[in-house]
């Protein structure tokens, strides 16, 4: 901005000094006619004689002469200063809307490296909870709002025995009238519900889980997703089982 201020100044300088030196040969040529005009009346007097009426007309002559000259050098110099203002104006509009654009162009740099930043961290974290979810041994799945499964993590298959890119599973499909009544809790109240269930495999496994099923609301608290996070307690069960079946 500094340079910017500098240069303006710089080039109104130069146009006030190229502004003044033409009215000054203009008023030396102003002097030159009025010399020319003199020697001219002085001539007609001498030809014509020591005539009262002669030099009155010749000295009449002369002063029109040089009020046309007159009038002319005041209209050029009017002109020159309307010409010489709105050149200055116009040199400062210019100077004006360049700075704002700097200023504008510097603020959009700004903002978009301090975009690229946070988009940078956002994806650092996201390859960090991503690499933190894939290696978990629990199942984690995120669904839309009818449960269909969108994403799932490599546990999910595991424990399941079914990839959910190529088969569409639902999660929150239920026969059990008590684990329906806790996803339509979930649902009315967007707060997450926990619950143990029995489930067969496509594989025909029999498993036990803890099912945790977390709304995911927008800024409207509408609900969006659902992330589904089932613990594989099959393993816990069966040693229950066989220490009760013993005490028995």
């Amino acid at each position: 901005m500094k340079k910017i201020v500098l240069v303006s100044v710089a080039v109104l300088i130069s146009i006030f000094t190229f502004a003044q030196s033409p009215g000054k040969t203009i008023k030396a040529d102003t002097s030159g006619a009025d010399s020319a005009l003199l020697n001219r009346l002085q001539q007609g007097v001498g030809l014509v004689g020591d005539s009262t009426i002669d030099i009155s007309a010749l000295q009449q002559s002369s002063m029109q002469q040089v009020f046309t000259l007159q009038t002319e050098l005041q209209t050029q110099k009017f002109l020159k200063s309307i010409f010489l203002l709105g050149f200055i104006f116009m040199t400062l509009i210019v100077i004006l809307l360049f700075a704002i654009y700097y200023i504008k162009i510097r603020q959009i740099l700004k903002l978009i490296d301090i975009q690229e930043k946070e988009m940078k961290l956002r994806q650092f974290e996201v390859e960090k909870l991503s690499i933190i979810i894939n290696n978990t041994m629990d199942a984690a799945a995120i669904t839309d709002k009818n449960g269909k499964v969108l994403w799932a993590n490599k546990s999910f298959e595991r424990i399941y025995g079914v990839n959910p890119e190529m088969t569409e599973i639902n999660l929150l499909e239920t026969k059990d009238p008590d684990i329906e009544k806790l996803i339509e809790k979930c649902r009315k109240e967007h707060r997450a519900v926990q619950f143990t269930k029995e489930m067969v495999t496509e594989k025909g496994e029999k498993k036990w889980i803890q099912r945790r099923i977390i709304p995911l609301v927008n800024d409207k608290n509408e609900i969006l997703n659902f992330a589904v996070i089932d613990t594989d307690y099959t393993a816990l069960k069966l040693a229950s089982e066989k220490n009760t079946d013993i005490t028995k």
